[in-house]
């Protein structure tokens, strides 16, 4: 696949990752980059599918979602399709993972009441598609949805090549 963004594409997209409301004319200032250029270059990425939307990070136990279970599922090949399909339509269910490993498969899915993630975790582990599976239920949250830090490595071969550059002396006179 080949990299479709440059720096300034990074920077840019940095920038909405940190806050998607932000104008053009802040992430401009924010970018060190021209509004029209933030502005035509925003419009390529959303033309060539690098930005397909914006969403909002949300707090799900705000709403009552404390419990989050992490389904690993090893699938019969035949049907696979056909549960991951279905899965997709299932409500609770917010993440699904094509994974190599001892697994086909993980899912995240966020719950209310034990009674509703019980239902769940039961209804996924019956289905005949399902070889084995295996539910961890979250104890504590310590990171998500943290987003990529895009222009870090940039970040990191500028340092590295500031602290190899040759550095002049000045002696007077």
């Amino acid at each position: 696949m080949t990299n479709k963004c440059d720096d300034l594409d990074r920077r840019i997209i940095d920038t909405l990752l940190r806050d998607g409301r932000a104008t053009i004319l802040a992430v401009a200032e924010q970018t060190a980059i021209p509004a029209t250029t933030v502005q035509k270059r925003l419009g390529q990425l959303h033309e060539n599918g690098v930005i397909s939307g914006y969403e909002s990070r949300i707090d799900y136990s705000q709403f009552g979602y404390e419990l989050t279970a992490i389904f690993k599922l090893d699938l019969n090949g035949d049907a696979t399709e056909r549960f991951v399909n279905e899965l997709r339509e299932e409500p609770h269910i917010i993440s699904i993972y094509e994974v190599t490993g001892k697994f086909d498969l993980l899912a995240i899915g966020k719950y209310t009441d034990t009674v509703s993630m019980n239902e769940q975790i039961k209804s996924i582990l019956t289905d005949t598609t399902i070889r084995t599976g295996d539910t961890s239920i979250v104890l504590d949250t310590v990171l998500e949805g943290k987003p990529v830090d895009l222009i870090g490595e940039i970040r990191s071969v500028i340092a590295s090549s500031a602290l190899n550059r040759p550095t002049a002396t000045f002696k007077p006179t």
